[in-house]
């Protein structure tokens, strides 16, 4: 095909139309297996519902980002009496962005907006006092409560980092002595 078409699918539905790969990220329907020739899955162990483990070797690939990972998952297939052949470690890792700090710096918060959907990063800013450390905030795009910069608070000691980058975050990560996650 000229254009290759892909559909995302909330996993507890139970339909799905027919496709070439089905790719589970995370969760398993094993009811969507029939409308695929290939099924993936992509799974971090710490995901990986033990009830779940009599389907792995349904899959024609299962995919795990770290040795790690992939050593818990061979763990408890080869436990219930499965091959891993269809077992997939893909060297991804994450720098390691943790270097040495001399003089941490107490004075300054970092809160790190992680989650598209939480609350919990508007909540923090709307607490924040003016007579408190500066809070230094990255990833405020990232949240539905903060991403528009005309509805956020405004205050000196509060401090939206939107467009740090890799090299300037580091450092910041290293500096915080508080992280609020």
């Amino acid at each position: 095909k000229d254009k290759i078409e892909h559909q995302i699918l909330n996993n507890i539905h139970y339909k799905c139309e027919n496709a070439s790969i089905n790719i589970f990220v995370h969760c398993i329907n094993y009811n969507y297996f029939q409308f695929a020739k290939v099924n993936i899955l992509i799974i971090n162990h710490e995901y990986l519902n033990k009830n779940w483990i009599d389907y792995l070797p349904c899959f024609d690939y299962v995919i795990v980002k770290s040795e790690y990972s992939k050593c818990v998952v061979e763990t408890a297939m080869r436990n219930s009496g499965y091959s891993i052949s269809n077992l997939i470690c893909i060297p991804w890792r994450s720098p390691n962005i943790e270097t040495f700090t001399k003089n941490k710096e107490f004075k300054t918060f970092l809160l790190y907006c992680n989650n598209r959907k939480s609350e919990i990063y508007k909540r923090v800013v709307d607490l924040w006092k003016p007579e408190w450390p500066t809070l230094k905030i990255i990833n405020a795009e990232n949240s539905i409560f903060l991403a528009n910069p005309k509805k956020r608070r405004i205050m000196d000691n509060i401090d939206y980092c939107d467009a740090i980058k890799n090299e300037e975050f580091h450092p910041l990560f290293n500096s915080c002595g508080i992280h609020l996650c």
